[in-house]
């Protein structure tokens, strides 16, 4: 079992991913490790790391990138740790900032949150025809976003359900909110 997170401070950077692992739910998670071959010398965080734990998805403002904060992405290997990241494909980076990475269990679809032009970040979901090809198409989830910082956390398996935070009631505050769709 393994389990990614966001950290500050462990390398005198900003922020970074880590990696802890335990061989079963009753045994101990090791000690926390910067996540190699993934974090860079600026921000990364929002990972996410999807249930096969082949595929990690995050956000970095490393160079490379388009402007602001960039959706990244980067593969299990077969010696067993994660390859260079690399922009995800297609329109979903932009000049200005995307965070919170969040696919779908078949990889077609990506639930993520943006600054597009605005002072606030709004949750958009983006597609694609094959796991392999670029994302192409890039929507506004308009009926989830307030005036507020929304950003998406989590997809139900069947992609029906999705969980996302919002500081909407409380300013600087997060709440989870829950909103689902039919099949």
């Amino acid at each position: 079992m393994t389990i990614v997170f966001t950290t500050t401070a462990v390398s005198g950077r900003g922020y970074e991913i880590m990696v802890a692992t335990r061989a079963s739910t009753l045994a101990s998670f090791s000690t926390p490790a910067a996540l190699a071959n993934v974090n860079s010398a600026s921000d990364d965080s929002d990972q996410y790391l999807t249930g096969d734990g082949k595929t990690l998805y995050f956000t970095s403002n490393r160079a490379g990138g388009l402007g602001g904060y960039d959706i990244h992405v980067s593969t299990l290997g077969t010696n067993g740790s994660f390859g260079t990241p690399q922009l995800i494909g297609g329109i979903v980076n932009s000049a200005d900032s995307e965070v919170a990475p969040v696919p779908s269990r078949d990889g077609l679809t990506l639930y993520f949150a943006a600054s597009h032009g605005a002072t606030n970040y709004d949750i958009y979901v983006a597609r694609r025809t094959t796991v392999t090809g670029t994302f192409n198409t890039v929507t506004l989830i308009s009926e989830l976003n307030s005036n507020a910082i929304d950003f998406p956390l989590e997809l139900s398996p069947d992609g029906c359900t999705l969980y996302f935070g919002s500081d909407r009631t409380t300013q600087g505050n997060y709440d989870l909110y829950v909103t689902r769709r039919g099949n």
